[in-house]
């Protein structure tokens, strides 16, 4: 059995920015999101993310290959409403400093091998470390996908809904 190792993103190490870019465009090529990216496209907004302050990257790593990711960062819910045009935690004052998890991906060769529970670990551990109190997240619910679910074992509440026929819905867990 091969141990995964649990790396922050380097963005100085092409070789595993690289395998992050091709991880995450693996993970969005299937069902439900059926999505094409350029790597050129995926590297760009992720330094664009990891420019935030106190953002982070935490990738999964076997046989030096990226096989899951999480990217995200802290954000005030005021600034994260506007980022995602809706009220996405409307319980909680708009001045509170949130975790949110804009991406967790999973490449398919990996899926159902425990690498999103890793991730999660790991973010919960870093969302915690900082003092925060709740952890955000957006994702399709109708279909119910397979990150839905997840989130749901999690423990995360719909807290915010977008108008059909979007089918998305922000998540809240607190910490």
């Amino acid at each position: 059995m091969i141990l995964p190792n649990v790396l922050n993103l380097d963005l100085t190490n092409p070789t595993l920015c690289q395998s992050a870019w091709e991880c995450y465009q693996a993970g969005f090529a299937g069902p439900p999101w059926n999505e094409s990216w350029e790597l050129a496209t995926i590297e760009a907004d992720f330094r664009a993310s990891l420019q935030r302050p106190l953002s982070h990257c935490i990738t999964v790593v076997m046989k030096e290959k990226v096989v899951g990711l999480s990217l995200g960062y802290v954000i005030s819910l005021a600034e994260l409403s506007e980022d995602l045009g809706i009220d996405a935690v409307p319980s909680l004052s708009k001045e509170c400093l949130v975790a949110y998890h804009d991406d967790v991906v999973v490449h398919p060769d990996f899926q159902g091998h425990g690498i999103g529970w890793i991730l999660y670990n790991q973010l919960m551990h870093w969302a915690t470390q900082r003092n925060l109190t709740h952890c955000v997240a957006r994702t399709l619910s109708d279909p119910p996908t397979i990150v839905y679910s997840w989130y749901q074992r999690l423990g995360f509440k719909i807290t915010a809904r977008y108008e059909s026929p979007d089918n998305r819905v922000i998540l809240t867990r607190s910490l």
